[in-house]
């Protein structure tokens, strides 16, 4: 009897562990809108244990990895339901705010920030600022090495976004993330004393120079500008504004 060895997922490729827990383009769409906003470099390691290799040599906090691992789990748990119920699973993601972008009322300038997790240790910032008619007054992205979660890292995309803002003379600045914990904490003015607290802390001390300042929330959809900005930083070895 002959066996398909494509994928049953994509049919496009000969199945393997890494195939189905990474290259697939459905494990691809997972790992993006996961909260751990993985992407894996293509041809960086031909097997699954390389790529945790790999990953395992920047990444320690053991939550970091009991999330890493639930979400390697479903996406097999994904695969088998496909394979012997034929239910296809869709992925989806539950966010607040809206899901498209949209430009400001005048005199406001919208700041939408975003980050995207490389591997090696990199991670990469972006962010960009517009007028009432769309129009981009700012723009910026910076490629940061360092043991660093998502949480921290989209604070510090938000960070650098308004310094980078606040520079070009901006002052009326809406701040506009996809980060749900970041905005939280923005709008509600929690405290905690770890360094994604201290971020927030420089954020919220940026922000009271500006003449007018809030926070809002968007799905990813909304926010595609920013995290282009994000993946570009990959090319660069300083920030480029």
């Amino acid at each position: 009897m002959e066996v398909d060895e494509r994928c049953p997922m994509c049919g496009s490729y000969e199945e393997s562990i890494l195939h189905m827990l990474v290259r697939c383009p459905e494990a691809e769409l997972i790992w993006h809108y996961s909260p751990l906003r993985l992407e894996f470099e293509q041809g960086c390691t031909s097997s699954f244990k390389g790529c945790v290799d790999i990953v395992l040599q920047h990444f320690k906090d053991v939550g970091w990895w009991s999330l890493f691992w639930t979400i390697a789990w479903g996406i097999w748990l994904k695969r088998n339901m496909w394979v012997f119920r034929s239910k296809r699973n869709e992925v989806q993601h539950v966010e607040a705010g809206d899901n498209h972008w949209k430009a400001p009322d005048q005199p406001w300038q919208k700041l939408n920030t975003d980050v995207v997790v490389f591997n090696g240790g990199w991670i990469g910032l972006g962010a960009v600022v517009r007028d009432h008619v769309g129009d981009p007054l700012a723009a910026t992205c910076w490629r940061v090495k360092g043991n660093i979660n998502a949480d921290i890292a989209e604070a510090l995309a938000a960070r650098h976004g308004l310094r980078i803002a606040l520079e070009a003379g901006l002052n009326s600045i809406i701040l506009e993330t996809d980060s749900l914990k970041l905005f939280y904490h923005l709008k509600k003015g929690k405290r905690e004393a770890t360094w994604f607290g201290k971020i927030v802390q420089d954020i919220v001390q940026l922000s009271n120079t500006c003449r007018r300042f809030s926070v809002q929330h968007v799905r990813r959809r909304g926010n595609r500008v920013a995290h282009e900005l994000a993946k570009s930083s990959y090319y660069f070895d300083e920030i480029r504004v």
